[in-house]
């Protein structure tokens, strides 16, 4: 009986600790920001970006965040990818990934 005493006591102590109902009001707002993940992309070939530059331009002018990724792969159909392609989009990502942007996939063949 004392056990389920003390859960009880415990559960109660940890509800006066959650927030009580709170109200948000938004305002609208005039300024233009990025909307993470969502809206509009640019579409660009994932193995060959190679300045940094353009992707920043992107994100800080344009207000994109995703990237719609090709990766050309149709050489590589009837063999295995070569080290160098791999490197390739290895650093597209690197370079998304430092102008803060994300990245939607399609792999072409």
């Amino acid at each position: 009986m004392q056990r389920q005493t003390l859960v009880v006591m415990m559960f109660w102590g940890l509800a006066a600790l959650l927030p009580a109902d709170q109200t948000i009001v938004f305002e609208e707002t005039q300024e233009r920001f990025a909307n993470p993940e969502r809206g509009f992309y640019h579409s660009m070939v994932l193995n060959k970006i190679d300045l940094l530059r353009p992707l920043e331009d992107l994100r800080y002018n344009q207000y994109i965040t995703l990237i719609y990724g090709k990766i050309e792969a149709n050489e590589f159909r009837d063999k295995e990818l070569s080290k160098q392609f791999i490197h390739d989009i290895e650093w597209g990502f690197y370079r998304i990934r430092q102008a803060g942007l994300k990245a939607i996939i399609c792999v072409s063949l």
